[in-house]
């Protein structure tokens, strides 16, 4: 019965995830929230400042 549960998983289950993160850089750089070293131009003006800002509140929200 365990084969049977573990062959099901396997077949109708998520799909393993791998180790390739391109997805996660190619997102990253059309946010305008990193670039290739080197690479010319500026990061978009912004592009970090609402998550930097939501980061702290929610760190000084853990320490009050």
């Amino acid at each position: 019965m365990r084969s049977l549960g573990y062959a099901l998983l396997m077949r109708f289950g998520p799909r393993r995830l791998g180790r390739d993160i391109g997805l996660v850089h190619e997102q990253l750089l059309r946010d305008g929230r990193a670039a290739w070293l080197g690479a010319p131009g500026e990061p978009r003006p912004g592009a970090a400042g609402a998550d930097i800002e939501r980061a702290v509140a929610r760190v000084k929200a853990l320490l009050a």
